[in-house]
This record gives C-alpha cells, sequence and structure tokens, in this order.
C-alpha cells in the first residue's frame, strides 16, 4: 500500500487532481496535505526556517519578503517567476517531510514542470500521473460556475487585459511537455466515474 501512498496526480486545472486524490485519501485512511494550503501558510510566515532560505537562495533581501494573503498577492508584489521558484523550492521541502509517505500530496498544478521537483519525486520513489484531459474539456470545466476564477493566475490574467482562456491555452502547451515525463499517463474519460477512473490507475501503478 505504501505504493499508492506515494502517488501524485498531476494535470491542468480542471483535471480531477483534487477529486482523485480526495478519493484515494479515503481509500487508504490517510491525511491530505495540500501544496497550496502549505505554502499559502509560509507565505503568511515569512519569519520560518523555508522562507529565509528561499531569500537567501534567490537574493531576495528578508527584509523585503513581506506576509503575503496567498499566491496572487506573491505574484502582484514580486511577479510570477519568483512565485514559481518558491512554489517549487515549498513543494520540495514538503515532499522531503513525507519522505516516508504518511500522507498524500496534493501538489500545485504547475509544479511539476520544475526539473528540480521531479528529479526529488524520482529520488523518493513517487509515482507520477498525468490526468490527460483535452483542452476543450478543460475549458468548458473552467467556464462552468466560473471556476476559471478560483485561480490566481487566471484572475491577474484577466486583469491585465491579456484574458484568462489565452492564458490558460498558453499554459496548456507548456506544461504539456513536462506531463508527458510522468510515469503513467491516464486519459481521463469524462463518462467514466471518478470511483472506476481511481481504480483504473491504480491498478496501473500495481
Amino acid at each position: 500500500m505504501i505504493r499508492y501512498n506515494k502517488t501524485v496526480l498531476v494535470g491542468m486545472p480542471g483535471s480531477g487532481k483534487t477529486t482523485l486524490t480526495n478519493l484515494l485519501a479515503k481509500r487508504l485512511d490517510k491525511k491530505i496535505i495540500t501544496g497550496d494550503q502549505y505554502y499559502d501558510y509560509i507565505l503568511q510566515n515569512p519569519q520560518l526556517t523555508i522562507s529565509r532560505l528561499f531569500c537567501k537562495e534567490s537574493n531576495l533581501g528578508k527584509d523585503q519578503f513581506i506576509p503575503c494573503l496567498g499566491s496572487e498577492e506573491f505574484i502582484k508584489n514580486y511577479g510570477e517567476q519568483l512565485f514559481r521558484d518558491f512554489e517549487a523550492c515549498v513543494n520540495i521541502d514538503l515532499l522531503e517531510k513525507n519522505r516516508l509517505g504518511k500522507s498524500l500530496l496534493d501538489l500545485g498544478g504547475k509544479v511539476f514542470i520544475n526539473t528540480d521537483v521531479r528529479k526529488k519525486l524520482k529520488e523518493l520513489n513517487y509515482t507520477s500521473v498525468y490526468l490527460h484531459v483535452d483542452k476543450d474539456s478543460l475549458l468548458e470545466r473552467l467556464i462552468v460556475n466560473d471556476n476559471w476564477k478560483k485561480r490566481s493566475v487566471y484572475r491577474i490574467a484577466e486583469e491585465e487585459g491579456f484574458g484568462w482562456k489565452t492564458r490558460f491555452l498558453k499554459d496548456f502547451e507548456e506544461r504539456n511537455v513536462s506531463y508527458k515525463m510522468a510515469d503513467i499517463i491516464y486519459s481521463i474519460n469524462s463518462s467514466e466515474l471518478a470511483e472506476k477512473t481511481l481504480s483504473n490507475i491504480l491498478k496501473l501503478i500495481k
């Protein structure tokens, strides 16, 4: 069962990562730690060791690193590239803390494109599963109930006049290259129940 504990689902917003991770957690009776919650906590507490380490490695002076409510405020203060570096740093720290697979991890969707994160996953014997969904289906899912507004980068894209759909399509092309490096690629069938999808993925891992 430990192999299932060390499974990380990756994919675009709307691909079903969180839904399937929740189902797996129930099946294994495991706690979930989300990358988003973890780095939001750290952003709000820059005195923590990981924050000071990041400031040192990124040449961002500790006096410049101010508490942020979350990723959106950080991006607006420091830019998205620095946020992605911070995100990778924090997720690697999270993987180290969970190296025994005591909890299930729900990492940020874009963090998998970082080479160091992928190396850490391999080093710690995690199995990465890419939940592949075609872009038209993803767009439909994000449009429903304005789900795209839950993503800070898409809200910022709208505010800046770039457009969230344009940003999504750009992200899709960029991320797809890295996602295809996952250990397992599973094409999501929209008519398939989530429980069935999870069972199929676990069979592939086994």
